[in-house]
């Protein structure tokens, strides 16, 4: 019933408001939104799954109970006055194996069990999975080709290795950027695989292969994994978030409706609540530091990460992080030699995670226009 009236209210919200008509489906990174238009972008994000279908994974019955030792200090008032002045919705610091600090937004509408749009999180968890599936013997490998999946036959992404995937490494900088094909006939989202794998653009000869940051390998792994675990897929999932993980709260990405998952239709964009995310990362540390198979997998992408080489002149976190291993960043300011990986998406989600010193930072925010390197950054490059 609460999700119900969430929904509605959301609804409601969102069709109500007519000053927005006229804005894009994502807030820009360069606005200067004010309060009303944050508000409007945070319910639109909460409500894009009224588009799509979930493919779901319900809540664990042993979930895991953090710990907590909240501590007070300077760097709490800045994140309050961040969480006052910014778009900054939650901050959540765990360390010690208990969780340090741990702020919320009263401005706007968040609470616990709510579950969080990630937007680019959900290439992380993908990778994650990715890790589980090889290890558990459905995938051979990193180094293993794609060759065997007759959905993406023909495409430039025919035959190539996996690694070179979830590098952004394909050699499809001619074909799409971002979220747009370049020759901007749609988005990477516009179809089921299916149906985008048939457009005469996706099926050009492999470029020279360097980074390019885009939407479509993070769905073609995460359907391809589905390919190979075919009615073991639920099962796996189940293994990962409910057992290892123990999600408090259902968890879900997001799919195209009504259609065969054969077809390709999983999207690579997660939900989860601001602990739940927490409790993903945690169990990353865990496998990286008792140096599990999937930890050895955390490993692997880390010593076969490759050069960003971004362009940008906007500093935001994503541009920051030099380095790409695997669907996860890293390289960030300072810590070119440090084991810190992270999550980015769109809009100030930001998740860190230090495994040398065992340090976890998640924001969520509704656009990037608060102080990251001070209440991010510099935190975990201090290790403290």
């Amino acid at each position: 019933m609460k999700k119900i009236l969430l929904t509605t209210i959301l609804t409601l919200f969102l069709t109500s408001n007519s000053f927005a008509k006229n804005l894009p489906g994502m807030l820009p990174q360069e606005a200067n939104p004010d309060y009303e238009t944050l508000r409007y972008y945070h319910f639109r994000y909460l409500n894009r799954t009224s588009y799509y279908d979930k493919l779901s994974i319900k809540a664990s019955s042993k979930p895991y109970e953090f710990k907590f030792n909240l501590k007070k200090n300077d760097q709490n008032k800045f994140i309050f006055k961040q969480l006052d002045k910014t778009a900054l919705t939650s901050y959540l610091k765990y360390e010690d194996n208990q969780i340090v600090m741990d702020m919320k937004s009263t401005k706007f509408f968040l609470e616990d069990d709510l579950q969080l749009y990630g937007h680019s999180y959900g290439k992380t968890i993908t990778s994650y999975i990715l890790g589980h599936a090889i290890c558990d013997e459905y995938i051979d490998g990193l180094d293993s080709k794609i060759d065997d999946w007759k959905l993406i036959k023909g495409s430039i992404y025919d035959k190539q290795k996996i690694i070179d995937l979830i590098n952004m490494t394909a050699g499809d900088q001619k074909i799409v950027k971002y979220q747009y094909f370049k020759n901007r006939k749609g988005r990477v989202s516009d179809g089921n695989l299916k149906f985008l794998m048939m457009r005469e653009d996706i099926k050009q000869k492999i470029s020279k292969k360097k980074y390019n940051y885009n939407g479509l390998p993070a769905n073609i792994i995460l359907n391809y994994i589905y390919f190979k675990t075919q009615n073991n897929f639920s099962y796996l999932l189940d293994k990962i978030f409910k057992d290892k993980v123990g999600i408090k709260n259902e968890v879900y990405f997001t799919r195209h409706p009504n259609q065969n998952l054969d077809d390709g239709p999983i999207r690579a964009v997660f939900y989860a609540t601001r602990y739940d995310y927490l409790r993903i990362a945690r169990a990353m540390l865990i496998d990286w530091n008792n140096d599990t198979c999937v930890g050895q997998y955390l490993k692997t992408l880390y010593k076969n990460k490759i050069k960003k080489n971004e362009s940008r002149q906007t500093q935001t976190p994503f541009v920051l992080a030099k380095a790409y291993a695997g669907f996860f960043h890293t390289d960030y300011p300072g810590m070119s030699k440090r084991h810190v990986m992270g999550m980015d998406g769109y809009g100030g989600q930001s998740l860190l995670i230090d495994f040398d010193n065992k340090i976890i930072i998640d924001v969520h925010a509704i656009h990037q226009n608060y102080n990251w390197k001070k209440i991010v950054l510099n935190p975990i490059k201090k290790g403290k």
